[in-house]
């Protein structure tokens, strides 16, 4: 599993290169699908909290080639669409914090990846979406910082096959939190980023965390959503 980008990349040589999006270009992303995670972003209902509790955005349906453009990102080292999944992701933050004064002081947390992922693809997305996302919004909003401080605590299974309950149960207790960023957080108002929602289990698991060591949390936002 270690040389899987070295392999996809040898694949990639000897194949013509299809867009990322819709597989038709030969390109790695053709103009029309370059606009898929334009937005405008939308609010996210999940089940078990109220949206007024704890809003959650997202920019895009992961579906079609917006779908087949994540899968790129993950699955077949296409590091290069990166920034159009941050694209994505700054849409949904920029709308979640448009009620904030742009002198509030913002956290940006990003849901942990598993370790045997990272392994795999030998980059973290999410990380790095919003590492992203964060210097875009430093040109309008004044205190804006990145603080990874979620890990997992545990092995979880596979989510991709799991029901809502199911998951919700896999990642109870999942996330723990590097005390040593805590300090980071005061008087911060925290958004918790993602590349994807679907259920909801993720961003309430590490919401609970968060609110557990006193964070404010006031939303989540994700690049796409399978609602």
């Amino acid at each position: 599993m270690l040389f899987k980008p070295f392999i996809n990349g040898l694949v990639d040589l000897a194949m013509p290169q299809r867009c990322a999006g819709c597989g038709r270009s030969h390109i790695e992303l053709c103009p029309r699908c370059s606009t898929i995670l334009s937005g405008p972003a939308y609010p996210v209902g999940v089940r078990g909290i109220p949206r007024s509790e704890f809003p959650i955005v997202a920019a895009a349906p992961y579906e079609g080639p917006a779908r087949n453009i994540l899968i790129a990102a993950k699955e077949r080292n296409q590091v290069a669409l990166i920034p159009l999944i941050a694209r994505a992701a700054l849409i949904a933050v920029t709308s979640l914090l448009d009620n904030f004064d742009s002198s509030t002081p913002i956290a940006l947390v990003p849901v942990p990846s598993m370790p045997k992922n990272l392994r795999m693809r030998g980059y973290n997305l999410v990380a790095q979406m919003t590492d992203q996302v964060a210097d875009h919004l430093r040109m309008r909003t004044d205190d804006v910082r990145v603080i990874p401080i979620l890990g997992h605590s545990r092995q979880v299974k596979d989510q991709s096959r799991l029901t809502a309950k199911q998951r919700t149960m896999n990642l109870r207790g999942a996330f723990r939190v590097f005390e040593g960023h805590l300090p980071a957080l005061a008087s911060r108002e925290v958004v918790i980023l993602d590349d994807l929602v679907t259920t909801g289990s993720t961003l309430l698991e590490a919401r609970r965390s968060l609110i557990a060591v006193g964070a404010k949390v006031c939303g989540a936002a994700c690049a796409m959503s399978s609602y």
